[in-house]
This record gives structure tokens, C-alpha cells and sequence, in this order.
């Protein structure tokens, strides 16, 4: 536990976090209240009353059983659209080299939008095909202004964001670490035949390495790494050998519980082995938890596994160039095993590269076999 600021203290220790996140009794700060005419939501409501009506409201969508019914349209907006894009660029490849260069945050972030599109509001928005939307220059300012105005647009903004910001930095940390991306390439095409489309059972039941490599990477890299504030209650509590007045500020640090040495050696390794297995681990709060644990976990962790599982069947994948301006190797000697790639970031709500025209720029051909 340390002292941030007077009366503000940041915690990255897991069973005090766990602690706290776990009940109402701890309250959101006065950092979550909206500007003044717009109506409170459910991630930023102070008020336990209304944050569990909005859930009991809109959690039934985003449940396991819906979004399986929901599959078909799913793959729809991510998937097949995914696939289908991709297959004109390449056919369209003017130089006849059978390969297209593709910035993947923009089209991960497009997949998103089409996908919430769906979902949400019942209509496709078919962004990735017309690669852009109307709704994206006021997401960027949502982003920017770092306000939303209705349910509807938690779930654009929670849910465009944080599912492609995962899928960046998932694919960028493969594509950084070859050898891991070999293995993962080696389990999808050793248990799916191509032109398969691997639903996100397929994922649990058949891809544990793939699992890890996610799990790992929301990590390292959590879409949404800032703090999570919440007030000490009004007679106070002692927390890991402190008392803290009423009042106090008690801000969550999920970034830096991530990166804890003690509670994930190694911290700053690309390591999806200690995912792998028997080796789950409770600490790993990217979607954060408790009683305002995201409520679209379910939904994010579909995209992320059928996405990348799809993509790695059916296309090679490599980075277009690297810092230096050079092709990446994809060499034994030039790995270092758990690489981080160093790559500019933000982060408003979510964290997102800040040159994506430049360092997600990504070559795609379909799959050798």
C-alpha cells in the first residue's frame, strides 16, 4: 500500500483488492459522477441501488448461454466479415505477391463496432467493410472527452475499446515473440482443418495454449490498466496493517497487481506457460471483479478467442516492418524469449497505441500449408 496524495492511498496487494471490489460497502468515488445533465450509467452510478438494477437489466445479454445463441451473429460481425475483407484485399493484391498490408488496430477496432452494432442495437453496421463508420469520430471523442452519455454508448465505448485494444496487443505480443506465435499456429492447425470456423467452444476445449497466450496478454498489457478509486467506508477500516479514515481513497491498482513480482514472478516476461494447465491464477482482474467486475467480460472473451483462433487457421501473419525499418526475422537468434514490444501507448480508459499507421501495420497471406 502506498501514499499517493493526502487522504489517497494505491493498492496492487490482490486480497485487499478482492476486498474491496467484492461488496458495496466500499463506494465509487466522486471521480466516477457524470457532467451535469447527464444521466449516470451503470459502470459510473455511485449508488449500489441503481448499479444492481442496471446489471440485473443488461447482464442476461452478455451471458454465457445468450451470446451462445447469439454465435451465428457473432461470427458474422467478426469472423466471416473478418475473412470475407480480407480475401478481396488479397485478391485485389496488384503485385501478384499474394500478401496485403493491413493496420490491425483500425480493423480490430472496426470488427468491434460491428459486432456491438449487432448486439446492442440490432443492426449491422458493416464498418469493417466500408472501413469506417459514422460512429467512430464521436467514440474518438468520447475517448478524448472521457465521458459517456447512455448505456447504449457504455457498452460502444466499453466494448469497442477493450476488445480491440485486446486483440492488438494479443496479436502484436505473438508477432513480437515468433516463437510463441509457431506454437500457437501449430495447436490451431493441428486440431482444426482449414476452412473450419472454431467456435469459442472449439477454443476451450481444444486450444488451452492459445487460452493461456490471451490470458497472459491481458495481463501484460490490460486494456484498461488505470486505477479502479473507492471510498473507505464511514467508520473507517484497517487494510493491510493501516487504518484508513473514512473518506479515503482507495484506488485499486490493477496495472500494478499485474506486475507485482510477488504475486506473478517474472512480471515483466511474455510467459503464457504460467497461464497453462492447472495454473490459473485468481489475481489476473483485467475485467476487473466483484460487484462491478465488468459486465461484458463474456462478450470480450469471445472475440478474442474466435477472432485469433480463425485468423491463425486461415492466414500467416507478420509484422510489416520493424523500428528500425526492416523486415522482422523470424529467427531463433533474434527472439528474446517474453519480449514486450516498446511501442508508444495511452490510455484515456482504455490503453491504445498512439502510431497504430505505424507500428500495427501487419502482413497477411492465407496460410501455407
Amino acid at each position: 500500500m502506498v501514499r499517493i496524495a493526502p487522504q489517497r492511498v494505491s493498492v496492487a496487494d490482490p486480497d485487499i483488492i478482492k476486498h474491496v471490489l467484492g461488496s458495496h460497502t466500499y463506494r465509487k468515488t466522486p471521480s466516477y459522477d457524470m457532467p451535469e445533465g447527464i444521466e449516470a450509467n451503470a459502470f459510473s452510478t455511485r449508488s449500489p441501488e441503481i448499479s444492481t438494477q442496471r446489471r440485473r437489466q443488461i447482464g442476461p445479454a452478455f451471458s454465457h448461454r445468450n451470446l451462445a445463441d447469439m454465435q451465428d451473429k457473432i461470427f458474422a460481425a467478426t469472423v466471416l466479415s473478418l475473412q470475407e475483407k480480407l480475401d478481396a484485399k488479397l485478391a485485389e493484391a496488384a503485385d501478384g505477391k499474394g500478401y496485403a498490408m493491413v493496420n490491425i488496430y483500425s480493423w480490430f477496432s472496426l470488427i468491434a463496432l460491428d459486432t456491438i452494432g449487432i448486439l446492442a442495437f440490432g443492426h449491422h453496421f458493416h464498418a469493417l467493410k466500408n472501413d469506417a463508420h459514422e460512429l467512430v469520430p464521436l467514440l474518438n471523442r468520447m475517448r478524448v472527452l472521457n465521458y459517456i452519455a447512455s448505456e447504449n454508448l457504455v457498452q460502444l465505448l466499453a466494448g469497442v475499446d477493450t476488445t480491440s485494444s485486446g486483440l492488438t496487443w494479443t496479436l502484436l505480443l505473438l508477432l513480437h515473440n515468433p516463437h510463441i506465435l509457431r506454437r500457437v499456429v501449430s495447436e490451431v492447425r493441428s486440431e482444426f482443418p482449414p476452412g473450419h470456423v472454431i467456435s469459442f467452444s472449439d477454443c476451450r476445449q481444444q486450444l488451452p495454449y492459445l487460452a493461456a497466450v490471451i490470458t497472459e496478454s491481458l495481463r501484460i498489457m490490460p486494456p484498461a490498466p488505470g486505477i479502479l478509486p473507492r471510498l473507505a467506508p464511514a467508520d473507517g477500516v484497517r487494510l493491510g496493517g493501516c487504518f484508513l479514515p473514512a473518506g479515503t481513497w482507495i484506488c485499486c491498482a490493477i496495472g500494478a497487481l499485474h506486475m507485482n513480482p510477488s504475486v506473478f514472478p517474472q512480471p515483466s516476461v511474455f510467459d503464457p506457460e504460467r497461464f497453462l494447465g492447472e495454473k490459473k491464477s485468481p489475481n489476473m482482474l483485467a475485467f476487473s471483479t466483484g460487484v462491478r467486475a465488468c459486465i461484458g467480460k463474456n462478450l470480450a472473451l469471445v472475440e478474442l478467442h474466435v477472432v485469433l483462433s480463425n485468423l491463425l487457421l486461415r492466414y500467416d501473419v507478420r509484422m510489416a516492418k520493424s523500428e528500425s525499418g526492416k523486415e522482422w526475422q523470424d529467427a531463433e537468434s533474434d527472439v528474446l524469449a517474453g519480449k514486450v514490444p516498446d511501442i508508444p501507448r495511452k490510455t484515456h480508459m482504455t490503453m491504445n497505441p498512439t502510431q497504430p499507421e505505424r507500428d500495427c501495420l501487419v502482413v497477411l497471406s492465407h496460410a501455407q500449408s
